[in-house]
């Protein structure tokens, strides 16, 4: 492995571990807010008003995979696009029949009989 390998992997992964430290901060925060929101009279019965959130998470979760997925498919297209490609068989043009001028009309016709016209 390269180190330009090594130095992605090793920021990739302090990366991860920031974002994981941020989530579980967020999620002390929440349950904090959640079980004090949950005293206030009635609070329960609005929260009941909307969709469950895990319905939502999935939707949209389910969403940004599939356009992941499509982004991830169209920068294989484009690298595909720019790659170099095999070379072909040339390709046999096909062109448009001559036109032909009288006098070529003329020598064609004393090829074929022998004689002049």
């Amino acid at each position: 492995m390269s180190k330009a390998q090594e130095f992605g992997q090793k920021v990739q992964g302090q990366t991860l571990d920031a974002v994981r430290k941020a989530q579980d901060a967020v999620v002390e925060a929440v349950t904090a807010w959640t079980e004090s929101a949950g005293k206030i009279p009635g609070f329960t019965t609005l929260t009941n008003q909307f969709p469950a959130a895990t319905e939502v998470i999935d939707s949209n979760f389910d969403f940004a995979q599939q356009l992941l997925s499509s982004q991830r498919d169209f920068a294989a297209r484009i690298v595909a696009a720019t790659a170099p490609k095999a070379t072909a068989p040339a390709v046999v043009r096909k062109t448009a029949p001559r036109k032909t001028t009288a006098a070529a009309k003329k020598s064609s016709a004393v090829r074929s009989s022998g004689t002049a016209k």
